[in-house]
């Protein structure tokens, strides 16, 4: 009795988190790139608190800094309703010309949260494209389009973290990714960073001089992370991770642009919205990178104090 009772709480227990996975989205422009406001944000928050003093490749902070970084891409008004409505407070949207940051606390943390490249916004696409290296502040050189974003927003972040004594988690997508990465080098209390599908940033001095827990990870065949190339002198920094629709890994994807001339991979131009997309631009797509890491989450012991593979 005591057996059947067991193993009918462990499928009741199955079916209820198979509940909350999503499914993988449909492999178009229209489903990935319209940031939808019926996305289901932070449905596995109750009962999982962030963890300030976690680890960049713990679950759930993965989770809720991959969903924070979706948030970047709505609407200021819709980004503060749905993170009160989930117990994010201090909530305060930064924007320059050249870039923007989400700024919020909970669970006795800061979160920040650099929003990517819009096409939207033509100077942030042109600062993509200053491929010469910038001296970096703690060390070696960084692609100097990215330094000057995060210049733009430097005095107003700076200003904004300075009145507030958390532990601070940085995270960004795509260009955003690559000014977490710089401003992790900039700032105080940052416990860690973690980056999705963010292309190199800095040569080898950099990389080997960054000091702060970084954890990058990379979804399918997504080409932006082969960005720079290497050949010019750039290289990765942190540790990387890879996400499909079965999970997390640390190796690569079979067929991944890593095993080819990956670099190339972004100048494959995407066709307009309702035509065939390469995979590279479909899996550089934040939504795929929050489902995954929050399936991730619930697929595997969510609320246990532990790190993704």
């Amino acid at each position: 009795m005591r057996t059947t009772s067991l193993l009918a709480a462990l499928v009741a227990a199955s079916c209820a988190w198979a509940q909350d996975v999503l499914p993988e989205p449909a492999r178009t422009y229209e489903a990935l790139y319209s940031f939808s406001r019926e996305h289901p944000f932070f449905r596995y928050a109750p009962g999982r608190p962030f963890r300030a003093r976690g680890d960049t490749t713990d679950p759930v902070n993965v989770a809720y800094l991959a969903e924070l970084e979706l948030l970047t891409y709505y609407a200021t008004t819709f980004q503060k309703e749905t993170l009160e409505a989930h117990g994010f407070r201090d909530v305060v949207n930064l924007t320059t010309s050249l870039g923007e940051c989400l700024v919020a606390d909970r669970d006795g943390a800061t979160l920040v949260a650099f929003k990517g490249t819009t096409f939207e916004r033509l100077s942030y696409v042109a600062r993509n494209l200053k491929g010469w290296r910038s001296e970096a502040r703690a060390g070696g050189g960084v692609h100097a389009g990215f330094k000057e974003c995060l210049d733009s927003l430097w005095p107003k972040l700076r200003q904004t973290l300075a009145a507030r004594s958390k532990p601070v988690w940085l995270t960004g997508h795509s260009l955003g990714g690559a000014l977490a990465v710089i401003a992790g080098t900039r700032l105080p209390r940052v416990q860690g960073v973690v980056t999705f599908g963010t292309p190199r940033v800095g040569n080898q001095a950099f990389a080997d001089g960054l000091r702060i827990p970084c954890a990058r990870y990379v979804n399918g065949r997504d080409g932006i992370p082969h960005m720079l190339p290497a050949w010019l002198g750039y290289r990765h920094a942190g540790r990387v991770r890879y996400l499909s629709a079965s999970g997390v890994s640390r190796d690569a994807p079979r067929g991944s642009w890593s095993r080819r001339l990956a670099w190339l991979a972004p100048l494959t131009i995407p066709g307009a919205p309702g035509a065939s997309l390469p995979s590279w631009f479909l899996d550089h797509a934040m939504l795929g990178y929050a489902i995954r890491t929050s399936n991730a989450l619930l697929r595997g012991r969510a609320g246990v104090a532990g790190r993704l593979p």
